[in-house]
């Protein structure tokens, strides 16, 4: 397989996994959100507002108590283990990808498998462990409990409710949202990890930024896609935080630096949160003449 199609094919397999994993989330939202109203219908109100009284409080608590094993159950923990899986499977692909470069290259390394096995854990703490009572259940009972000592009307708090928890055309809901971030940044910032420890290992200072455009994606990555870039160029943007900013189309939005990027951080954190696009190593040989001669490089 060509290097052309190699890199296709590790785009669509992490888009794939990460689309694969998003298809089960709307079905328990909806699964959190009925238990949370029949719940709910338990609160004793006044004329519409909800009572501030310890037995609400306590059914609260209740209510907390039970999401956990609504959006831990047993499909969802496969749908992640089978996402999980696609880590190595990227590291995969991105070894084949890399012997098209330096043919006897070998992926066997124990800093590689370092960072795929430090990848999974934190991931899996994310979508399985803490990550779910501290972006999802938490901000659920948070909010409960003010609606309850502010005195909310009812009907008012169960529809806001039932955006937070299930979304709507403008709003994605607070278990899909988190999921979809999670899934996304995890292991795009792996496969960018795992590359930038190869290129460096390899000795490799040629780019080609590459991935998919889409209606969300930033200036940032529209402007540089599919264009070659040296080391040096790359190590600049991360020490150029107006590049976020000074879009030269209006037809995509600006922003999304995520904290802390660096001229070392910039390979990992890319263009933002979410982006699905990587700087991808290449072999000095295929970059245009004009590329070279910007760095003057003959």
């Amino acid at each position: 397989m060509n290097q052309d199609k190699l890199i296709a094919s590790i785009f669509e397999s992490m888009q794939n996994s990460i689309d694969e994993l998003e298809k089960s989330i709307p079905s328990i939202e909806k699964a959190i959100f009925d238990n949370v109203t029949i719940e709910m219908s338990k609160l004793e109100t006044v004329n519409g507002n909800i009572k501030t009284s310890v037995n609400n409080l306590k059914q609260v608590q209740k209510i907390k108590n039970s999401l956990n094993g609504i959006i831990l159950n047993d499909n969802y923990k496969q749908d992640v283990n089978t996402y999980l899986g696609s880590f190595e499977q990227t590291k995969n692909l991105l070894d084949d990808y890399f012997t098209t470069i330096v043919s006897d290259f070998n992926g066997k390394g124990e800093l590689f498998k370092a960072i795929l096995t430090n990848s999974v854990n934190v991931t899996t703490e994310s979508l399985l462990g803490a990550g779910v009572s501290n972006d999802i259940i938490n901000p659920i009972s948070d909010y409960l409990s003010k609606s309850v000592t502010s005195g909310s009307n009812i009907t008012e708090l169960i529809a806001d409710l039932k955006v937070k928890i299930i979304g709507d055309s403008e709003n994605l809901g607070y278990l899909l949202k988190n999921v979809k971030q999670i899934a996304t940044d995890s292991l795009n910032q792996y496969s960018a990890n795992y590359i930038q420890t190869v290129s460096n290992d390899l000795g490799l200072v040629w780019f080609k930024y590459l991935g998919s455009n889409r209606k969300t994606s930033r200036c940032f990555c529209i402007e540089r896609e599919g264009n070659y870039y040296h080391l040096s160029e790359v190590q600049k943007w991360g020490e150029t935080p107006s590049l976020w900013n000074s879009c030269k189309t209006k037809l995509h939005k600006g922003g999304g630096m995520i904290a802390g990027t660096n001229k070392t951080t910039i390979f990992t954190y890319r263009g933002g949160w979410q982006c699905n696009h990587q700087i991808i190593p290449v072999s000095e040989l295929v970059v245009p003449k004009k590329d070279l001669n910007r760095i003057n490089v003959v």
